[in-house]
């Protein structure tokens, strides 16, 4: 990639003019340092991101992502923008990154894995799932609920008592195209 396809074209016009009345080598790398330096601190949410990422980096990523956005005092969506357009990656995916590296450098070949003592393991265990939270075990589901997501059977009245389709869901006449007689659809004499 180019200069000119990152700052466009005339941008590099403009900074070619510069340069060229520059009347020596040092001069030329003066204002070339000048406009990268301007163009630094144009860039909106750096030092956002530069302090989040430094915290992450620091606690190997356990520091919980809404602790940095209550502390940065923005919100989840604008932290998570400003790191797309800066790094590429959000907090969260950040914050993993430095888990799995410090889950890596942890092991030792040599002996068997203790996956109960590694450095995630710890950093997860005193955080809360909402499944805990509300009171249920890991991996349970709310009550009335079935594996599929579509809710029990058995919790239907319409159901039990042979309705199907439109009857069961109280609709009992043709609402669109599809729905309809096929003499309506053109279909039929």
């Amino acid at each position: 990639m180019t200069v000119e396809q990152v700052w466009g074209r005339p941008a590099i016009a403009e900074l070619r003019d510069r340069l060229a009345t520059a009347d020596a080598p040092h001069k030329m790398l003066t204002l070339l340092e000048e406009e990268l330096m301007r163009r630094l601190c144009e860039t909106a949410g750096l030092g956002l991101v530069r302090h989040t990422s430094s915290v992450l980096a620091a606690t190997n990523g356990t520091v919980a992502i809404g602790d940095l956005r209550v502390a940065a005092g923005v919100s989840s969506t604008h932290l998570a923008q400003r790191f797309k357009e800066q790094i590429g990656v959000t907090p969260k995916r950040l914050a993993r990154t430095y888990r799995f590296t410090a889950t890596v450098f942890a092991i030792n070949p040599a002996e068997p894995i203790d996956w109960g003592n590694s450095p995630v393991a710890q950093a997860t265990s005193t955080r809360p799932t909402s499944a805990t939270s509300s009171g249920r075990s890991p991996g349970s589901r709310p009550p009335g609920t079935s594996k599929s997501g579509g809710g029990s059977c058995t919790n239907n009245p319409a159901r039990h008592d042979g309705l199907l389709g439109r009857e069961a869901s109280g609709r009992d006449r043709p609402r669109g195209r599809r729905d309809a007689p096929a003499e309506a659809r053109g279909l039929g004499p």
